[in-house]
């Protein structure tokens, strides 16, 4: 036989029928937002620097990166900045 391993959100994997189902669950939900925080963290710097740079380099481009981050939280905190990010400023005066 084969066997096919399909990995995915459960709202979309439940569209694959099989009695042959198990789920992964996390013990601390909060590790799915640090793990995408750290994913936006990395690729931002990455985009940043050059190959080869060296690990200073990298600290910077982090910090940096983490800076925007915090800035970007902060604005959510107050109610601003989030939707309007997320929609491209379409809400305006609605």
């Amino acid at each position: 036989g084969i066997f096919v391993l399909l990995e995915g959100r459960e709202q979309t994997v439940n569209y694959v029928r099989t009695p042959l189902r198990f789920t992964l669950t996390l013990s601390d939900m909060s590790l799915i937002g640090k793990r995408r925080a750290a994913q936006r963290l990395a690729a931002a710097a990455l985009a940043e620097v050059n190959e080869g740079v060296g690990e200073d380099i990298i600290t910077t481009a982090l910090d940096g990166q983490l800076a925007k981050m915090v800035k970007e939280a902060e604005l959510d905190v107050k109610g601003q900045g989030w939707m309007e990010y997320l929609t491209g400023g379409c809400l305006k005066g609605k």
